[in-house]
């Protein structure tokens, strides 16, 4: 699944937002901090079922939710780190 991102450039002289498309593959289950795959536990809670993250390798825990986020966050500025390296100096 992909993932459409906006690029913050919000400034009312600027007409044009660039839009960037992010793979969101495996998001959920790799570790945000170390990269390595971890798992998803659920438990209750008010009589529904949730499901955090939580690391193998770093013992890393959080909502699946924010750990996914904070994954195609990285591979959007990753992305963007690419096409500024690549593209000619002025």
């Amino acid at each position: 699944m992909k993932i459409l991102s906006y690029l913050p450039t919000f400034n009312k002289n600027q007409k044009n937002l660039r839009q960037i498309l992010v793979d969101a593959d495996g998001t959920t289950i790799t570790c945000s901090r170390c990269g390595n795959k971890g798992k998803l536990i659920k438990y209750i809670a008010k009589g529904k079922i949730k499901k955090f993250f939580k690391c193998n390798n770093c013992e890393y825990k959080d909502n699946k939710h924010f750990n996914a986020s904070a994954n195609i966050s990285k591979r959007a500025i990753e992305y963007l780190k690419n096409i500024a390296s690549s593209e000619p100096m002025c």
